[in-house]
This record gives C-alpha cells, structure tokens and sequence, in this order.
C-alpha cells in the first residue's frame, strides 16, 4: 500500500513537533505551541507549567549577518564553552544547558505567562538570511532575549545562539490510551525522545547513536529488534537527512539515504516474520537546494510480509491514517 499524507496543513510552519505528532495522532487543537519544553524532557531537565522553556540554535555568522549552519562537532564544542559562560552571567532564574550539536536548551523560571507575547523564527528557514530576521520580538521578555543573544555573540565571535520554539509543558495524551497498542521508540533527536517520554512511549538511550548523519544505523537497528520482543509497534526515527539537507548538502544526503537502505531497510525486510507490517513515512520535506522545510504532501509505503492481495495506491490522506491503517488488522 501506498500514497501520499499531507502532515503540514494549509499556511502551517513545517516543524516536526506538529507533524510527528500528527502521525502519531494527535488532533490539531492538541499541538502544543512549541517543542522546547518536550526538548527540556528528553535532557531530563525539570519541567513546570510555570517556567518557560526555549531551544537555542547556534548558527554561524558571516561579515555580512548571513546565517549558515554550522557543522555538528564545530557546534556541540562551541555551545559547550558557552554554557559554561552563560552559566556565570546570565540573570537570575535563567539557566543554559547544553543539549547535542547545534541544540540548547534556555530555561526561565517563572516565565510562562509571559511566552504569549514573544515571537520568534526557526533560524533553519532562515539560512542565508540577515540574522536580524530571527531576533525575538514582544515585551520585556523579547527584549531581554535580544541581549540574551547580543551577550552570547559577544563571547563567541562568528557565531550566534537564536532562541525559538518557546512553550511551557503542559500534559499530552497517551499513545496506548490513544492507540490501544503499546509502543517503544528508537530515537536520538531530542524533540523526538521528549515527546515519546510524554506520550508514555518506551524511548531507551542507544550509545553511538546522534540525530544526524554519523549515527550507529546498526546500534537502531539491533535496539529496535529488541523492543519489537516487548512492544507491539516499534517506532524509528532517522534525522540525518533532515540535517544534511538543512547544510544543503544532497551528496550527503543522498549518501545517507543509501546507508539507511542497506543498514536498515534491507535488513528489516529480510526478517519481517509473516503477517508483520511495515510503515515509511517522513514527518516532512527537507529541501536540499533551500535548506528549509517544505510544507508538500509527504509519500508513505505499508508493506506487510506474505501479503497476497493486490497493492493498493491511496488519494491524499490525512496525517492520522496512515498508523490507522498501519495497526487496522481487519479484525483479527
């Protein structure tokens, strides 16, 4: 079985908080506003409905204000040595963790009320852009966070930290309430690894394993073989392409897209035990030749082992269906 999903709706930002929760089941008045308080669980970092959480980027600034990404060794030791600055001059309730590569995590107590009128851009649609257009804006909030990152430039020259994706936690549904099917997930992007926590859904840490192209496709692969012993949806997510396309790299992009076939699809196929299923799908476009999210209809594929009927080739469905169709066993 096959078709397409449109997992961004109609003037939607493409982000994954939205779309994965969407293939995962959410309705759209369930969508939080924003990732980082989810990201906050995923680092074991305490989360509050009263406090206000932010994911920071680092970017690399050109002489000119451009913003380009920066690759992810340069990053995760640059945001290393500014967590460790931040952490004696930043103002009081205000905390900066390091999360992986490009990825922190800013942490304000006390602040929620105050996130409805701050405004903030994904720096990763803004890629070659002035930094500029990525600057918070609203209140006093949004003007401390411009010095926020006035101050953070300053003590790391070439380089800047945009906060975005603001949200306070609040509680989600249940995957199993929702689905009737308990479910493990294997995992290493933050954003995914907090919203598995907070949907009750089994998320183990794997050694080796990152959420960009130099991961241990292996390391998932063995780990989802195990989970699939205990749960009866195993759940894998794969966030290299999204970041090569993020550099606009398609060679390697397209590289990993070989890797991910060998490493995982081919194996995967080759021991599928009769009448178990398989799901593709992507949560949404990367486009290479941008280095943005795209907002087009996504395309999925169902495989089931031994099937003997014909295959089938679906219209534009909604995000929702395609797990639907997934766990439907037609009354088994």
């Amino acid at each position: 079985m096959t078709g397409t999903v449109r997992t961004v709706p109609a003037g939607a930002v493409p982000d994954s908080l939205g779309c994965i929760l969407r293939l995962l089941g959410a309705q759209e008045a369930e969508l939080p506003s924003g990732r980082a308080a989810w990201e906050a669980m995923a680092c074991g970092i305490p989360v509050t409905e009263h406090d206000a959480f932010f994911r920071c980027t680092l970017c690399g600034c050109d002489t000119n204000g451009r913003l380009y990404p920066v690759p992810p060794q340069a990053a995760e030791r640059v945001t290393g040595i500014l967590a460790q600055k931040q952490s004696r001059t930043l103002p009081e309730g205000w905390c900066l963790h390091q999360m992986s590569g490009y990825r922190s995590l800013l942490r304000i107590e006390n602040a929620a009320k105050r996130l409805g009128g701050v405004h903030t851009e994904p720096p990763h649609q803004h890629y070659g852009a002035d930094y500029r257009t990525c600057l918070p804006e609203g209140g006093l909030l949004g003007r401390r966070l411009r010095q926020f990152i006035a101050d953070c430039a300053a003590q790391i020259p070439g380089y800047v930290l945009l906060p975005w994706g603001q949200s306070a936690y609040r509680p989600l549904f249940t995957f199993a309430g929702r689905t009737g099917v308990r479910a493990g997930m294997v995992c290493s992007a933050e954003i995914v690894r907090g919203l598995s926590l907070a949907l009750g859904i089994a998320c183990p840490i794997i050694p080796g394993t990152t959420a960009d192209v130099d991961t241990d496709l292996q390391a998932k692969y063995w780990t989802a073989k195990q989970l699939a012993r205990r749960y009866p949806l195993v759940i894998l997510h794969i966030n290299g392409c999204d970041e090569a396309g993020h550099r606009r790299d398609a060679v390697q992009k397209a590289a990993f897209l070989n890797r991910i076939r060998r490493e995982l699809l081919v194996p995967m196929l080759d021991t599928l035990r009769p009448g178990e299923r398989l799901l593709l799908c992507s949560d949404h476009q990367t486009q290479s030749a941008t280095g943005k999210h795209g907002a087009a209809p996504v395309h999925f594929w169902i495989y089931e082992n031994r099937f003997q009927g014909k295959a089938s080739v679906l219209p534009l469905i909604s995000p929702q269906e395609p797990l639907r169709l997934l766990l439907d066993r037609g009354g088994d």
